[in-house]
């Protein structure tokens, strides 16, 4: 897309340990992320359709720690099978983080609602394309996920604008929730204040990774 989820993560991430993807249905959102996050050089990108499988596409499955989908599966004409395929770049322990807009809106009906295909779930999501809060759940638990958070929650504040973020943990037969990850790591939502642009401009509440307490490679040996 427009890339402004890439202009917020690209300068939190260590350049040394990190890779990138940025993907995008259209080779011209690819071009202008390469001009424009050129200073990047653990950037990479490739053409990704959700609908389709993505071994066919060239991607290798079972290998990404994190898969972000800002503002996009719900535009899937089957919400289960995009979150499946987003589970398959996954590996186990791997989080899927998305932003998306949890309740129907008359005003997004109106503008971009009428550039979306028809969705076939109806079963699942009725007839628009926003799925709520409960559905998301159902669907990313049902497609092998736990830990599940939503945010805000219902009894804060932020809570009455559509938007959530969602965190969810892909999960296998030996991954359990609350299991701490292999390397000593695990995901915690963590909410802050950051600035990162280094101009008084706050990015407000991010998602951050966090160390996990009780994993042996971050404990401080004792001194004898």
């Amino acid at each position: 897309g427009t890339a402004a989820t890439a202009e917020r993560i690209l300068p939190l991430l260590p350049p040394g340990r990190s890779t990138y993807m940025f993907t995008d249905v259209s080779p011209v959102f690819l071009k202008q992320a390469k001009q424009r996050f050129s200073e990047y050089g653990f950037l990479r990108t490739s053409l990704f359709n959700m609908e389709d499988q993505p071994e066919i596409q060239g991607f290798e499955t079972g290998i990404y720690d994190i898969v972000i989908a800002a503002n996009v599966l719900h535009a899937a004409k089957d919400l289960s099978v995009a979150v499946r395929h987003a589970a398959s770049l996954l590996r186990p322990g791997g989080m899927l983080l998305l932003y998306e807009i949890t309740r129907a809106n008359f005003l997004g009906e109106i503008t971009t609602g009428l550039l979306l295909p028809n969705i076939t779930d109806c079963a699942v999501r009725g007839i628009q394309p926003m799925a709520s809060n409960k559905t998301w759940e159902s669907v990313l638990a049902a497609s092998g996920f736990g830990d599940i958070q939503i945010l805000p929650r219902d009894d804060q504040a932020e809570a009455a604008l559509p938007d959530r973020v969602l965190s969810a943990r892909y999960l296998t037969n030996n991954v359990r929730a609350g299991a701490v990850l292999p390397a000593g790591c695990t995901y915690q939502t963590v909410w802050e204040k950051r600035d990162i642009t280094g101009k008084g401009a706050g990015l407000g509440r991010i998602l951050l990774l966090v160390n996990h307490e009780d994993a042996s490679p971050f404990k401080k040996k004792k001194k004898k």
